[in-house]
């Protein structure tokens, strides 16, 4: 208690406005009063215990979140004692679970006093994400608590969006472990999805669960995230710009799928193997598995127009070495109208299934790149023959070329 009192007495004379330089001399007044009272190890997590239990909830609940004249010791100050305490267990614990069980406690504490406002808690949260180093876990778990708390106050979307959606990138530097870095990309995923961001969320689903597949993560683990399987598929059939599913049906956590989500995985080979007449006709049987995977019939009949489009079979529509089907082709093959088809293919434009032109006169699609992730091996050999011609026509240009004497300056 005499530490803590010391401490306190400190923060007054400290600089709220600069929570590094707080950190700095909070972390140097720990350094010595471990020299002042000859201790070689702290009970950190013991004291931490300690300020947030009944013994002094009184005093700290009713701590205002700002300094005054007449009340000096504010709860910012008293947070600013709290993260040297964070970042010497970063530094010094030899227990991370414990570690990391203190810290989402501390996290939820913050979130529960009754002074602070949503921004000043996530001020408070933010300053201790901000001081944590990146040789630990520690950082990912503060950012994952950061996450939670925008999402579950519908602030995610206008405060950290980006943050969450560019998670591979900032945690690039992060010491994490394999099952460390599954988690975060995980728990980003879920909030990702909570706000509608399906692209996204089914990116990060899929490479946690590429990482699953390593041989080093222990079979726990991998039981652990097993049911994430389940929304990387649901992400993958309402996602528009999911067209092909041979990347995540060769995963081995959505193979699994296969006896214990049967009819979830039978919707992946509904879309692929129906003509549109058979899909439209066949979702009237499949209402209350739409509903269940929150998949709009709407949004999956448009998925299935895009999956015909994008695995046209280039040696049917091959004209002149270009790959052309008409407008009359197309609309049978969608079941779309004539009048709507030109919107169609722009739309389809802008999603990136194809990229087109549209032949207004002759009413035809001219196709000039297609996805092909996917195709068979008929259209990778035509795509294989039709990158030898040009080889060929080129080296025959540069040839033509060597012969041709340069004319006399």
């Amino acid at each position: 208690m005499t530490q803590f009192a010391t401490l306190m007495a400190t923060t007054e004379a400290l600089d709220a406005k600069d929570p590094k330089a707080v950190t700095e001399k909070m972390t140097k007044k720990y350094s010595d009063l471990v020299s002042k009272f000859h201790v070689k190890t702290l009970d950190v997590i013991g004291f931490l215990d300690f300020i947030q239990s009944k013994d002094v909830e009184h005093i700290i609940s009713n701590l205002p979140h700002k300094a005054t004249k007449k009340r000096v010791f504010s709860f910012e100050r008293f947070t600013f004692i709290v993260m040297p305490m964070f970042k010497y267990l970063e530094d010094n614990s030899k227990d991370f679970t414990k570690t990391k069980a203190a810290l989402d406690k501390w996290s939820a504490y913050v979130q529960a006093h009754n002074q602070l406002s949503l921004n000043a808690t996530f001020e408070v949260l933010l300053n201790l994400f901000l001081l944590l180093g990146e040789h630990t876990s520690m950082k990912a778990q503060m950012f994952v608590n950061l996450v939670k708390f925008t999402d579950k106050h519908d602030q995610l979307p206008s405060v950290m969006i980006r943050q969450v959606e560019q998670i591979r990138t900032l945690s690039r530097e992060w010491d994490l472990s394999t099952e460390e870095r599954i988690s975060l990309y995980i728990e980003c995923a879920k909030a990702l999805e909570n706000n509608n961001s399906a692209s996204t969320a089914y990116s990060l689903y899929y490479d946690a669960l590429v990482l699953l597949e390593k041989p080093s993560v222990p079979k726990a683990s991998k039981a652990q995230f097993q049911p994430y399987a389940i929304s990387l598929v649901q992400q993958a059939l309402r996602c528009p710009e999911v067209f092909f599913f041979d990347e995540i049906t060769l995963l081995e956590s959505v193979k699994e799928l296969k006896t214990s989500a049967k009819d979830l995985f039978g919707l992946i080979d509904f879309y692929l193997t129906s003509s549109i007449a058979e899909f439209k006709k066949g979702l009237a049987n499949k209402k209350k598995l739409l509903e269940e995977n929150k998949i709009e019939k709407e949004a999956a009949i448009l998925k299935k127009q895009y999956i015909i489009l994008s695995h046209l079979k280039a040696k049917d529509h091959t004209k002149d070495g270009d790959m052309v089907i008409s407008y009359k082709q197309l609309c049978s093959l969608l079941e779309i109208s004539q009048d709507d088809i030109e919107e169609f293919i722009i739309e389809a434009k802008s999603s990136g299934v194809i990229d087109a032109l549209l032949d207004e006169i002759k009413e035809e699609v001219i196709v000039k790149t297609q996805v092909l992730k996917g195709q068979d091996t008929e259209d990778w050999v035509f795509v294989k023959n039709k990158v030898s011609e040009w080889k060929n026509r080129f080296v025959q240009i540069e040839q033509v070329l060597a012969a041709t004497p340069e004319k006399k300056k």
